[in-house]
């Protein structure tokens, strides 16, 4: 094993660029307009100290191993053919500085790299004049239209329709759902262990209405057993007015792993145990029933304290 002591954010160049680039990936994301921001490092290493960037490594690596480095630009994300085909290749033991890296990681970037770490107004932040990417007029002799009415998707809606609302449902002995949840004290899986964090979210709760914690002879407090037709978690019983009748609200992202007991009052249950990729999907993305799962509800007496 090695450790691998690269430089650190503040001793090296840097840039808005990951922010920008995560526009690409979904509404909201990134920013609104074509900001951009940069600047070179702020502190000198440590004197004495035995650091490299972490692109010199990966460079010094593969001239050892006489390979060359193709370079995709990130600049080009959206279009992978003209991505791949604007590669800039590094051939083994050719002298690579940090512009260098940067001009292969932004090749044919609206705004040329070194225009962006050598321009002061940058560095302290600026939106650029730069058109966008625009929606191109489809091909004069492309035959395809948007159809808003399949046939198939107008059945797949009428036969959910006549489920949910319509047709009389079927008795079941699942006769709750387990739906996903947020909190707002946590974010997924991550700090659970956390001291500060703990003191809000002591534990994984599962947040019922009052009518379903009365009709099943529970309180506020008291340990559950969530059980679905594959498996079983255990968690914290919370009231909860806002949440509809039937179902139950259960955060995501909880729990031990598959080989390891449930604790209720600390790491929780995992709600991916309740649900089979290989029973209830749909047809067309192959996506599991990941909420709206059937299961019934128990007490259990905790098993930790």
């Amino acid at each position: 094993d090695y450790v691998i002591a690269p430089k650190i954010h503040y001793e090296i160049h840097g840039a808005t660029a990951l922010t920008e680039m995560l526009g690409n990936f979904g509404g909201g994301w990134g920013f609104e307009e074509t900001y951009v921001q940069a600047c070179p490092p702020i502190i000198d290493p440590p004197q004495g100290s035995d650091l490299c960037e972490e692109f010199q490594f990966f460079h010094q690596m593969a001239t050892h191993l006489d390979k060359e480095l193709e370079i995709d630009s990130w600049a080009l994300l959206n279009d992978p053919e003209q991505q791949k085909a604007n590669q800039t290749t590094i051939e083994p033991g050719r002298k690579v500085d940090v512009m260098d890296a940067w001009r292969a990681a932004f090749y044919m970037s609206p705004v040329h790299v070194d225009e962006i770490f050598s321009n002061d107004d940058m560095n302290k932040g600026t939106v650029l004049d730069v058109q966008g990417d625009m929606i191109q007029p489809k091909p004069e002799d492309w035959p395809g239209k948007l159809i808003l009415g399949d046939q198939y998707m107008m059945a797949k809606l009428e036969e959910y329709s006549n489920e949910v609302l319509g047709a009389p449902q079927e008795t079941t002995d699942l006769p709750f759902k387990v739906i996903s949840r947020r909190l707002n004290a946590i974010h997924n899986s991550n700090w659970h262990e956390v001291p500060n964090l703990k003191k809000r979210m002591q534990h994984h709760p599962a947040y019922i209405h009052p009518a379903d914690l009365e009709a099943l002879n529970l309180k506020d407090g008291d340990v559950i057993e969530i059980e679905s037709d594959v498996s079983s978690i255990k968690c914290v019983a919370r009231s909860a007015p806002d949440v509809r009748t039937g179902c139950l609200s259960v955060p995501h992202s909880w729990g031990t792993s598959t080989d390891e007991e449930d604790d209720p009052l600390g790491a929780g249950g995992n709600t991916g145990r309740l649900t089979d990729n290989t029973a209830i999907y749909d047809e067309i993305t192959g996506i599991p029933l990941m909420s709206a799962i059937p299961v019934r509800v128990r007490a259990v007496k905790p098993e930790h304290t």
